[in-house]
């Protein structure tokens, strides 16, 4: 068992386990602010702070050598990213867009009464190019059966976008192309 500390007060405890005054009635608590409180104001009253009138110490130290690793490779890590930023902005300033286009698949379509030609547009320059026309053409030897054309609002840089073109004709059997006849800069 601990070591007991004898208590510099005046009250006692009696059987109920409630503080009793001496001198006061049984039952009755002794009235006043708690002893906390009294400390707390004691040490406005002399302008100390509580943390100032306690013992205990802060004891200063330099930082663990994880901290300076973490610290070191996430510096190295945000110089790399502003070194490959500026390096891409310098390198990537002018150009133009490289559009191709290429089929993804011919069929009937559901609704019926025509056939469907699904195609991807590839942007594989460094520029974003905008209000992308897309014309396909269903050809009989050099006579053209039908022509179909679609705008892309947008096609990024170094991305793709897709798109289907209608026909009433089946481009299956006949000669078909499909090419991305210009574009404007954004």
């Amino acid at each position: 068992m601990a070591d007991a500390k004898p208590v510099k007060s005046s009250s006692r405890i009696s059987n109920s386990g409630q503080p009793k005054s001496s001198g006061a009635k049984s039952g009755v608590a002794k009235s006043g602010p708690p002893k906390s409180d009294v400390a707390k104001s004691d040490a406005a009253k002399s302008g100390t702070s509580k943390s100032e009138t306690s013992k205990s110490r802060t004891v200063g130290r330099g930082a663990h050598w994880i901290e300076w690793l973490t610290g070191g490779i996430c510096a190295l890590l945000v110089a790399a990213m502003i070194g490959w930023i500026s390096y891409d902005a310098v390198t990537s300033a002018g150009g133009a867009p490289q559009l191709s286009v290429s089929i993804l698949s011919q069929r009937p379509s559901p609704a019926g009464g025509g056939y469907e030609v699904s195609f991807t547009v590839e942007n594989r320059g460094k520029r974003t190019a905008a209000s992308v026309p897309v014309k396909g053409e269903v050809l009989n030897g050099d006579t053209v059966i039908e022509t179909q054309e679609i705008t892309f609002d947008y096609v990024p840089a170094q991305s793709s976008a897709t798109g289907t073109l209608l026909f009433k004709t089946d481009p299956s059997a006949n000669t078909f192309t499909i090419v991305a006849s210009g574009y404007t800069d954004p």
